[in-house]
């Protein structure tokens, strides 16, 4: 199936569910408060006042009228409150209030439909990651070593609790021109969980994030070049998506197979997004100074400016 038609499938889904949830509101309001729906027939019935006086009314006849709608209106939200209910209990349910659940808003893809399509096709390649379990609201401080050793100014769980900070806020206040960010730290600190955060986070916001391990990122990239006539046209979708997205995030940057090829194409990628000025998020082994090394002075000259980060402490693979 198509995925753009799979997300409007979804969304129907999402509408109906909503409008589920909607009816059941009205039958338990009907049944706590018999009042409510005399009000609001009187008001289906001054609505259908409003609509013949309009054709041959004067405007005093108008006013006494939209005025008499506005009270009914007005006492049936009373009579709500006063019955423990919110005022909106009863308005249409919308899981995103930008597009109204219709995926579109004038005549362009709402964030809410290009993020389900994003879901779909990198959860197909598993190039999405966990964003829905590892959370800011799931991080635990307590995995992280809290003594210092003889050589630290500061111990691991110090470090975590400011970067956590600093990465939270980062999310919160995320835009299309938020900073770039290279996150770096040995292996199992916490790395890849803190990226899932940060993405889950931008998502919540309604931004389109791609999150791609490096060695996906590179199979995908040379699939864009090389794969089959057949494929050209999914491959050239999701590279679009790759380039295009708000937030990109590159997980374990120097753990794919490197070679000439794929540090070109990371360089043109790179390139084209902070061309673009859409930031970039990191998370490598790699200190910052051995990227010339691993790569070459080109990747070094276009993530240089990047907010570099650095998580400190034992490996936590394994810990509960």
């Amino acid at each position: 199936m198509n995925d753009f038609i799979y997300a409007d499938k979804k969304l129907e889904k999402i509408r109906h569910k909503n409008n589920i949830i909607l009816e059941k509101r009205k039958a338990e309001i009907n049944k706590k408060i018999p009042e409510y729906r005399l009000l609001s027939y009187e008001i289906k019935l001054k609505n259908l006042e409003l609509i013949n006086i309009m054709k041959n009314g004067t405007k005093e006849e108008i006013s006494l009228v939209e005025k008499d709608l506005a009270n009914l209106k007005n006492n049936r939200k009373k009579l709500l409150v006063n019955k423990g209910f919110p005022t909106d209990y009863l308005d249409k349910i919308y899981s995103c209030n930008i597009c109204k659940d219709e995926g579109e808003i004038n005549g362009k893809i709402c964030v809410c439909k290009r993020n389900i399509i994003n879901r779909i096709r990198f959860k197909k390649a598993n190039m999405y990651q966990a964003i829905d379990t590892e959370t800011f609201e799931n991080f635990d401080f307590s995995l992280f070593r809290e003594e210092k050793k003889e050589n630290e100014q500061i111990s691991p769980r110090e470090v975590i609790q400011i970067l956590f900070k600093k990465f939270k806020e980062y999310s919160e206040n995320f835009s299309i021109k938020s900073k770039s960010l290279y996150i770096s730290g040995d292996v199992g600190v916490g790395k890849t969980y803190i990226c899932n955060s940060i993405s889950s986070e931008v998502i919540k916001r309604g931004y389109n994030v791609v999150y791609m391990t490096a060695s996906d990122l590179m199979q995908q990239l040379r699939a864009n070049q090389y794969d089959a006539f057949n494929r050209m046209v999914e491959n050239r979708e999701k590279y679009n998506l790759i380039v295009q997205a708000d937030l990109l995030i590159i997980d374990d940057l120097g753990t794919e197979y490197i070679t000439d090829q794929s540090v070109a194409n990371l360089f043109n990628l790179l390139n084209t997004r902070i061309i673009q000025k859409k930031p970039i998020i990191i998370s490598t082994n790699i200190g910052f100074n051995e990227i010339s090394r691993v790569y070459d002075e080109r990747i070094y000259s276009r993530i240089k400016d990047f907010e570099k980060y650095k998580i400190l402490g034992d490996d936590l693979r394994g810990k509960k």
